[in-house]
């Protein structure tokens, strides 16, 4: 008899079991379907709107043909009032601010000066404390007394560059992360700038 209740005990514990587990995939299933996967159509109107293909997405048809439907419609129906109206004999109204600018005269124009205006008296100040700046002040550390800058002797000194002629154009013609070809470039830049201030190193 012991052994009857046992199975019995067994079936009744297996029911209850597949019961539970019934119960469960019951309540997977409604959580999996809760937010049911896209359809086609809506996969491939999202992918169109991240290219931005609009033509595309309006061919493909759906919410976006429909939409962009209305908004024609609504400007036909703006074109065909604005037509009926004139050949009614009604004349349609520019918008306001147009109309009203139209009577205005313009103002007075206002010349904005591209160099600043100086005093009569101040132009020679001027000048001559930037020709002083230039070349006769000696600038020292207030510490050590040392000195940082030294006046400049000449301005249009002639300068003379470390390449010939010759060896600059060859440089010129190095590849790109040799050292020679930055040497010829800088050389190069020289010229420009200092123009006839430059001599080139004798052979």
């Amino acid at each position: 008899m012991s052994n009857v209740q046992s199975q019995s005990d067994d079936v009744k514990n297996k029911a209850a079991e597949a019961a539970d587990a019934k119960a469960m995939a019951a309540m997977d299933l409604a959580q999996l379907t809760k937010e049911p996967t896209e359809s086609f159509e809506e996969i491939v109107q999202d992918f169109e709107e991240e290219q931005q293909d609009y033509q595309a997405m309006y061919e493909a048809g759906g919410a976006f043909k429909k939409g962009v439907d209305e908004i024609a419609l609504g400007f036909e129906a703006i074109a065909r009032q604005s037509a009926a109206t004139r050949s009614k004999g009604g004349v349609e109204m520019e918008p306001h601010s147009a109309e009203a600018s139209r009577d205005k005269a313009p103002e007075d124009m206002i010349e904005i000066p591209t160099e600043p205006e100086v005093e009569k008296g101040a132009e020679g100040y001027i000048e001559k404390t930037e020709k002083a700046g230039e070349t006769k002040q000696v600038i020292v550390d207030d510490y050590t007394q040392a000195i940082l800058l030294k006046p400049t002797k000449n301005q249009n000194a002639k300068v003379t560059l470390p390449l010939t002629e010759d060896q600059i154009q060859k440089g010129l013609h190095h590849q790109v992360w040799e050292s020679i070809r930055w040497l010829a470039e800088w050389c190069m830049r020289q010229v420009k700038i200092l123009k006839d201030r430059v001599g080139y190193k004798s052979n």
